[in-house]
């Protein structure tokens, strides 16, 4: 290892003890001034941002944005990281191939979520299911935002459950590009009739007709009713 006699650099804020050489690399050794812990930065690593706005390492970063150590949550439950990640993705990333439909339409994510990882991770594991059964689940929050006429809908811990696949599918609006206006009724092409159908938790899916768009509707209404399903409805 070379020892190199360099000018200390300003692109880090954290305090450099020494500037050395391994190969062809050249590295710097920082202190963080929360934990006191030396850190090994390649310089590269510097110049492309790694740690260019970083005050502290990664682990007291961690504790200084959540207000507690995560503890190793990224690590200890990968799934939740990334439920929570591609929830930030969708409502604020408009590269997101979902954005159009969650950030572009207003949908949020309430502060304690949107910027601490810690709170949404104890919260997920505070609802009563095993992480093994999270694993399972998916993360809604049309049911609950629904009851409290909340719109734009919110991802936050007062308007968010963990469903099954099968229930949250059932609770999703109106897709974009169906020929109707009602949630579960369509043009059948084939049919030159109106359409209504929805699937049973059994796998199976249940169809019919209408003379009209509104009794196609009314009809798939009245199937949910009678048969005492939580299938989202039209309310007509």
């Amino acid at each position: 290892m070379e020892q190199l006699e360099e000018e200390i650099p300003t692109n880090t804020t954290m305090q450099v003890t020494a500037i050395y050489r391994k190969g062809t690399k050249k590295y710097y050794d920082v202190i963080c001034p929360d934990c006191n812990t030396i850190i090994n930065l390649r310089a590269d690593a510097i110049k492309q941002g790694g740690y260019k706005e970083q005050e502290c390492c990664r682990k007291c970063s961690y504790i200084r944005r959540d207000g507690i150590n995560q503890k190793g949550y990224t690590q200890q439950y990968p799934k939740l990281y990334n439920t929570y990640n591609n929830m930030l993705d969708r409502c604020y990333d408009p590269l997101s191939n979902k954005y159009h439909n969650y950030g572009a339409k207003g949908v949020t994510i309430h502060e304690d979520w949107r910027f601490s990882f810690t709170n949404f991770v104890e919260w997920s594991l505070a609802q009563g299911h095993t992480y093994e059964e999270l694993c399972e689940r998916e993360l809604d929050k049309d049911f609950k935002c629904s009851q409290q006429n909340i719109s734009p809908a919110i991802y936050g811990p007062d308007t968010c459950m963990f469903v099954s696949r099968h229930f949250n599918n059932i609770l999703q609006s109106k897709q974009q590009g169906t020929s109707s206006q009602y949630i579960g009724v369509n043009w059948g092409k084939s049919t030159n009739r109106w359409e209504w159908g929805l699937r049973l938790s059994d796998g199976t899916r249940k169809r019919g007709y209408g003379s009209s768009e509104l009794d196609a509707a009314q009809q798939r209404e009245q199937f949910i009713i009678d048969n005492n399903l939580s299938h989202r409805r039209n309310n007509v």
